[in-house]
């Protein structure tokens, strides 16, 4: 916000004149759905001249006039996003516990009353699909033919490009193998060559959880390996469509939340579902 002061000017000789001049209004202040407050008016008009000794006095100068504010920026727009806006992809975490991770951010969303009741988001996943086969971004295609008008895409991938594509990581991870390292290359790869184009068709928001520390022979290591390279890729998308990639490592570390050492309990869906919904909150993502 800009604040006038008063300039004052000083004639010498024999007539002195003083004028102070109104600078235009405050600028409005933003705030969450409200309008921006109107600028103020300009100042009072200045004073009349001084006669001088032996010639008329100056003719006094008008205020400036004021400024109208600028309108506020408005806060989150709740309603604006439908349930068949957001679609949800991936492997078999989405799919353990018969949906849990969704089931328990639909349950979130509708306690907060961003989702109907009875309402769900639609759902394409699938277990033992990969991302670098195609698999995986098949479903978005999917999605795509039965309803083009997607808003946000919730998913996670990536796990079976090593699990079922390149078990051998499991025993001798990344980076010492160059087989695994070249594995989440292009599982990576694949994915960004999908959010490439669900941003060509509008997709405004991806969030992308990524698997905790498993407890399977090695393949936490493959997650830590993988964690920054995936993440670099979700995160190269910043506008018009933002990708957004969710660690959930931290709530399932000193936790026995593995059904078989890969696939969360329901603790582990719940607290995952918790994550999803805390990022979907926090960015504004249909609320």
């Amino acid at each position: 916000m800009f604040r006038g002061g008063s300039l004052e000017l000083v004639a010498s000789l024999t007539l002195a004149l003083r004028l102070s001049v109104g600078c235009g209004g405050d600028e409005g202040i933003t705030a969450p759905e409200t309008g921006g407050a109107g600028g103020s008016g300009g100042s009072t008009a200045g004073s009349g001249g001084t006669g001088g000794t032996t010639t008329g006095g100056a003719a006094g100068t008008g205020g400036a006039a004021g400024t109208g504010g600028s309108g506020g920026s408005g806060g989150c727009q709740k309603g604006t996003t439908t349930a068949s806006q957001v679609v949800w992809i991936g492997d078999s975490y989405p799919a353990a516990g018969n949906g849990g991770i969704q089931r328990y951010t639909e349950q979130s969303a509708q306690a907060a009353g961003a989702l109907a009741a009875g309402a769900t988001y639609r759902k394409y996943y699938v277990g033992g699909t990969q991302m670098a086969n195609g698999q995986i971004p098949g479903q978005y295609t999917q999605a795509k033919q039965a309803d083009p008008n997607i808003n946000t895409v919730v998913m996670t991938g990536g796990g079976n490009d090593i699990l079922i594509g390149n078990a051998s990581c499991l025993n001798n991870p990344p980076p010492a193998n160059q087989s695994c390292v070249d594995t989440v290359a292009k599982a990576t790869a694949a994915a960004e060559t999908m959010f490439t184009q669900m941003q060509a068709d509008g997709v405004k928001n991806v969030i992308y959880y990524f698997y905790p520390h498993t407890a399977l022979l090695q393949s936490a290591a493959n997650v830590d390996y993988a964690f920054p390279v995936v993440k670099a890729g979700c995160e190269k998308f910043k506008g018009p469509m933002t990708c957004y990639f969710v660690d959930t490592r931290p709530p399932f570390e000193g936790q026995n939340w593995f059904s078989d050492g890969i696939h969360p309990t329901d603790p582990g869906q719940k607290a995952i579902g918790g994550l999803v919904w805390d990022t979907m909150v926090t960015n504004c993502i249909a609320q």
